[in-house]
């Protein structure tokens, strides 16, 4: 097989893991309670984590953005039908699923032939909003505890 016949295999194994977590983030929602803040968390991480094999899987920018185009019209279909509630169900408006995977794309495409840019830009993405969203749930419950000179107090 030639190195675009692997790129395409790896793209379905890729696609793959992708269909494997929305399903399990799905069945978190659904079956186990799990809030959408959370589910969407966790697509959020583990999405970006299964992206950090990109540089290594993927010479062809064209398969990564059919991937990100694909992934961002599934997500784009799932807001507007309502699918999704793992992604979609949070109490606030934005478009973030849909954006992400083009996001990494552009990612993927400017850091060329230096996969350490693309790991720790992926990484940035992944993790910093996962905590931003984390700080915001506590912020808005205000369950923020911080310590002061006898105990701690709520922020």
């Amino acid at each position: 097989m030639n190195r675009n016949g692997h790129e395409w295999l790896a793209a379905g194994i890729v696609g793959s893991a992708f269909l494997v977590l929305l399903a399990t983030a799905e069945a978190w929602s659904r079956l186990g309670g799990a809030k959408p803040e959370w589910s969407r968390k966790l697509v959020h991480l583990g999405g970006g984590l299964i992206c950090l094999s990109f540089p290594w899987v993927f010479r062809s920018p064209w398969i990564v953005l059919i991937m990100a185009v694909s992934l961002s019209s599934l997500f784009a279909l799932g807001a507007s039908t309502g699918w999704l509630q793992s992604l979609h169900g949070v109490a606030r408006k934005t478009r973030g699923s849909e954006y992400y995977p083009l996001s990494i794309f552009l990612i993927f495409l400017l850091s060329g032939d230096r996969p350490w840019l693309f790991l720790s830009s992926v990484l940035v993405l992944a993790v910093t909003d996962v905590h931003r969203v984390s700080h915001a749930m506590v912020y808005a419950h205000g369950r923020r505890r911080s310590r002061i000179l006898r105990g701690f107090r709520s922020s």
